[in-house]
């Protein structure tokens, strides 16, 4: 099936559109709404492109990899951006698209020269509780190589913040699914902030909630089933009955199957997926 322009532009238009709402309803804009959202064409080498500000806003323009052609409205400003759109969708190409604000906590972390580091749960799930929302140095305006650096210093990472400059985000998805990535960033960075105006910030308490055991093996005279058992035993409320305790062989494997961390063998056990934890969360050695 040939590639059909017109139809591409219109489904990213209404994406967008949508993507621009969240944003505003979110407050995650700036005062001025800058920012663009791109969106890779499959199987070539170019993307489409819109501003989220000014006259032009949502208005797209289709351009190529090497930036010599274009179809549609390109401002000057808007070709500009889209060289580091271009340098991160061939530095990973797994991306479909990318947006880019100046969201005010997280510009906020860029000015101030910080990472973002995961201390709020919006983070897990899009983070491990090492990582971090690596800072890229300093620039040119719109400078690809500093982005690139960080990107292979960080091959994990789903967004990256331009020093003095403000973030870029990305998704294997879609255009909605990098707009509600960039939503959560924001919301983990206010709340960093506001941690940080009451004392340091803290790291995941991973030992004070865990349960150390390995699937399919005795440990200590119990199975790992068994331990998850008793993990949400000892969380339960003491004024529920037991019958509030979910099946364990059901829980232990949908936990597996929700999040694997590649650096160490434990998983995170949302409060939110599982009462019985009592907002204490929980790491399942696996």
């Amino acid at each position: 099936m040939s590639f059909d322009p017109v139809r591409f532009i219109q489904v990213f238009e209404h994406d967008f559109a949508q993507a621009k709402q969240l944003l505003i309803k979110h407050q995650v804009l700036s005062a001025n709404e800058a920012g663009n959202i791109s969106l890779r064409i499959p199987g070539e080498q170019r993307l489409v492109i819109a501003s989220l500000s000014g006259a032009d806003s949502g208005v797209s323009a289709i351009v190529d990899f090497d930036l010599q052609h274009s179809q549609g409205s390109l401002t000057d400003n808007l070709k500009e951006v889209a060289a580091l759109h271009v340098a991160i969708y061939r530095e990973r190409p797994q991306v479909n698209a990318v947006i880019h604000t100046h969201s005010p906590y997280l510009t906020a972390f860029a000015i101030a020269g910080r990472p973002l580091r995961a201390h709020a749960s919006q983070l897990l799930g899009i983070l491990d509780e090492d990582q971090e929302i690596p800072l890229t140095a300093w620039g040119p305006r719109y400078a690809p190589e500093p982005v690139v650096a960080a990107l292979r210093e960080h091959p994990r990472a789903p967004a990256a913040l331009l020093l003095n400059h403000g973030p870029f985000a990305w998704s294997e998805r879609d255009v909605l699914a990098a707009t509600r990535l960039l939503i959560n960033l924001e919301e983990a960075a206010y709340l960093t902030f506001l941690a940080a105006q009451l004392g340091t910030p803290q790291p995941f308490p991973q030992a004070r909630h865990s349960v150390r055991a390995w699937a399919g093996a005795p440990h200590d005279g119990c199975s790992a089933i068994h331990l998850w058992e008793l993990a949400c035993l000892r969380w339960r409320p003491l004024n529920q009955p037991p019958s509030i305790r979910y099946n364990s062989a059901h829980l232990w494997e949908r936990a597996c199957s929700r999040r694997r961390h590649s650096s160490r063998s434990v998983c995170w056990i949302s409060p939110r997926t599982y009462p019985c934890l009592l907002g204490a969360g929980c790491f399942i050695g696996l």
